[in-house]
């Protein structure tokens, strides 16, 4: 049985899932602070990686996000050789598409849980073996702005589901 940091239980008997998709976010705020919804994913997919239920991490995002990302995992101890970066995954079907596109068929995807139910509904319209695996969602004054970016983007994903 694997848990996850919000405390999501997943049967992983017999259902190995190579790789764990680490969605990005841009790594720090406005006022210079770190981003918790990326660090919280980290957290999350380092997590995961060390409970050996994946191969390794993909990092997606951009150029600097990945950097970001590729520095974090190696501060915690994960090997280069188990990190794959997808530097052009500027939005959520661009990193699916590369997993899809690279053979990455089976993930977990990490992120918070509105996202990664979303980027999960996309994956299996792509044909991927998508489970969600859920970050921490920060409660702060930023969370209502969260709240209605996932909702419409949860509009745009189920347009690019019905219309593709």
């Amino acid at each position: 049985m694997l848990t996850s940091s919000r405390g999501m239980k997943i049967d992983n008997h017999n259902t190995h899932v190579s790789w764990g998709l680490i969605l990005g976010a841009p790594p720090f705020r406005k006022d210079r602070t770190k981003n918790p919804f990326l660090f919280n994913r980290l957290k999350t997919g380092v997590e995961l990686f060390k409970s050996g239920n994946v191969e390794g991490l993909i990092i997606s995002g951009y150029d600097y996000e990945t950097a970001v990302m590729r520095q974090f995992l190696a501060d915690e101890g994960i090997a280069k050789q188990h990190i794959i970066i997808d530097s052009e995954g500027s939005e959520t079907p661009h990193s699916l598409k590369y997993c899809k596109n690279h053979n990455y068929s089976r993930i977990f995807i990490v992120s918070q849980f509105l996202h990664a139910n979303r980027a999960c509904i996309l994956a299996r319209h792509l044909g991927l073996k998508a489970t969600p695996y859920y970050a921490k969602t920060v409660i702060d004054k930023k969370f209502p702005i969260f709240l209605v970016r996932e909702n419409l983007a949860g509009v745009k994903a189920m347009c690019n589901v019905i219309f593709d």
